[in-house]
């Protein structure tokens, strides 16, 4: 198990070259958080070693065996008819590993079908389809390394598009210090069947992240870097008239690395409860001027066990129209 998950960690990565190109991507669905407790940290967090299901959507190799029996499913009305959810079930191979399955779905409401003239034909809908199977499994004392299948669907009215997709995941974890470093790229693959006759690429990611408790207080903070193989972040600043989107995205280091950057920070009083706060710089500037409010790049949540039930909660602004609220319930099959 060990030299298979590491070869094709080794394989993966001879062609990230060729996955990461620039360019117009599809099915960036696949950005949207699964987890509420990632959504609550900035959107995405790929290093937090916690007992929920939830979070080895963002990395699989934080998938073990400690989530032997677990069930997780999430709501998140994205906005107006936009509504996502996802389910999440895993069992352990053995003491040192796990697998799961799931599946994750967007619905964007329903549409009339209308000619040239506005005559109304009927109606269709919209949605995007994602089902996935992954594992984890111990490398040493230390090391886990996760991969994830994901098989991708999306119908817009007659035009419709398959692809398949793999994540792969690395995470340090040292359990005296609670400190955990993770590494994963995301979406490697291709479309079987393209929408027209023009393949396009899926949206890749190159992620790395860390978690870190404080010794002497209730605190672990996170930091996430993403898009790393796109590191020119190109945007319009809303809140500066007048100007060109070339001058706009001609920003130095410090700005384009902040970009990249998710800062999260759990409050942990005690094992069962947590309240999370997250920041995106990039979203901040995104939606600067575009009527977010002062709070437009924060996000927020908390979560608290309940016997066999985790309930968490998040608020996010993902959209300019306002912020976006998820929740998401872990369930333990077996009694805790």
């Amino acid at each position: 198990m060990r030299k298979i998950i590491l070869y094709t960690f080794f394989l993966s990565f001879i062609s990230l070259r060729l996955s990461a190109q620039s360019g117009q991507s599809v099915y960036n669905f696949l950005s949207l958080p699964t987890s509420s407790h990632a959504n609550a940290l900035g959107g995405t967090n790929i290093s937090l070693v916690w007992d929920d299901l939830s979070l080895t959507t963002q990395n699989p190799a934080l998938l073990g065996a400690e989530m032997d029996n677990q069930l997780y499913l999430s709501y998140m009305n994205y906005v107006s008819d936009i509504n996502c959810g996802s389910v999440q079930y895993a069992r352990a191979i053995n003491e040192k590993g796990a697998w799961s399955v799931g599946a994750y779905y967007v619905d964007y409401g329903s549409f009339e079908n209308t000619t040239a003239d506005n005559q109304v034909l009927g109606s269709f809908s919209v949605k995007d389809i994602m089902i996935n199977a992954a594992i984890g499994y111990n490398i040493n004392d230390y090391l886990r390394g996760g991969v994830n299948a994901k098989f991708i669907y999306s119908a817009y009215e007659i035009y419709t598009s398959t692809a398949l997709a793999v994540d792969l995941g690395l995470n340090y974890y040292n359990p005296v210090i609670d400190f955990s470093a993770s590494v994963v790229a995301k979406n490697l693959g291709g479309q079987l069947q393209p929408f027209d006759e023009v393949r396009e690429s899926l949206p890749f990611d190159l992620q790395v992240g860390v978690s870190q408790t404080l010794e002497y207080a209730p605190i672990r903070y996170s930091l996430t870097l993403i898009n790393l193989t796109d590191w020119k972040q190109e945007y319009v600043n809303n809140s500066i008239k007048n100007q060109s989107e070339e001058t706009v995205s001609k920003d130095n280091f410090g700005k384009q690395f902040l970009r990249h950057l998710l800062i999260g920070v759990d409050y942990l009083p005690t094992e069962n409860f947590y309240v999370a706060l997250g920041y995106s710089y990039k979203r901040r500037t995104q939606f600067d001027g575009g009527g977010g409010g002062f709070f437009t790049g924060f996000s927020a949540g908390a979560g608290v066990k309940i016997r066999m039930f985790d309930v968490n909660a998040s608020i996010a602004q993902l959209h300019r129209s306002g912020p976006t609220f998820m929740i998401g319930i872990n369930m333990l099959l077996n009694n805790r």
